[in-house]
């Protein structure tokens, strides 16, 4: 029996594709990949950084810039912020012109030395083996990275552990429903499906019920779930489905249109710092 990564209750199986297996709790409804592949973060070296992020630097900081803005009223009071999985600084940047005395923590090499280049201090190492001391950041910000992490409830554990009594954690993710699975499985003979699916470079897969779900548990409150348009460059491209008989849907999926938003989600701590609980 597979059980969930989060909340350890039953899972079922939802998608399968050569040897990716993602099974989803019955009971939280967050789904995760099986087996993780060992060297994933390898996948995070400086051709990665180059293709999905350099060469849309400038659309990416636009789009991130508007997001953040829109988010402003639903932020914490205060000015200490760390930026977990901050890749090459495009956020980073935000933050200091916006005021913010923000950090990074990276895994990558090749995107932490290019932050340090900025002039960020930037940590590499995985969040939970930075050594950084408790209650010292009034937000902590993780774009598109809570999905990709194995030890995922461990980040939220020092996240949590991290913030400022009445700080709070800013969380963007790729929105997954179960429409998607079933999507991912109908084109499974492919060979291809799992693009759909990031796979297998995302690990974790959310909706706005599991995210809340894990959120609560991890003993966050005052949680707001947003749907938001994804930055294009996510987007699966239709080479990914070179079957001719496909093309006019796969045109379609690669529209804003009719593509999945992803999600932001922004949960803080008591203003005492004890554990609420859910």
């Amino acid at each position: 029996m597979e059980t969930c990564t989060f909340c350890k209750a039953e899972s079922k199986l939802v998608w399968k594709e050569k040897e990716y297996r993602v099974y989803c709790c019955r009971l939280c409804g967050s789904a995760s990949l099986k087996p993780v592949p060992a060297n994933i973060h390898s996948v995070y070296n400086e051709l990665y950084f180059r293709r999905w992020y350099l060469s849309t630097i400038h659309s990416r900081r636009r789009y991130l810039k508007q997001l953040f803005s829109s988010l402003r009223r639903c932020l914490p009071a205060g000015r200490k912020l760390l930026d977990v999985g901050c890749g090459v600084g495009i956020f980073l940047e935000i933050a200091r012109d916006e005021g913010w005395e923000a950090i990074g923590v990276e895994i990558s090499p090749f995107a932490t030395n290019w932050c340090r280049q900025l002039g960020f201090t930037v940590i590499h190492a995985p969040l939970t083996a930075a050594n950084l001391p408790s209650a010292s950041f009034d937000l902590v910000t993780l774009w598109d990275v809570l999905a990709h992490v194995p030890e995922a409830p461990a980040y939220l554990e020092t996240v949590r552990r991290l913030l400022k009594p009445g700080g709070a954690v800013l969380i963007k993710t790729p929105s997954h429903p179960a429409g998607l699975f079933r999507l991912a499985r109908v084109f499974s003979f492919t060979g291809k499906s799992r693009s759909l699916l990031h796979i297998p470079a995302q690990i974790h897969h959310f909706n706005p019920s599991s995210l809340m779900k894990i959120l609560l548990a991890a003993n966050f409150h005052r949680i707001k779930i947003l749907k938001v348009r994804e930055h294009p460059a996510a987007k699966i491209s239709a080479k990914s489905f070179p079957l001719s008989s496909f093309s006019f849907l796969t045109k379609r999926w690669t529209t804003s249109r009719f593509w999945w938003p992803s999600l932001v989600a922004i949960g803080f701590v008591s203003d005492d710092g004890k554990n609420l609980g859910k």
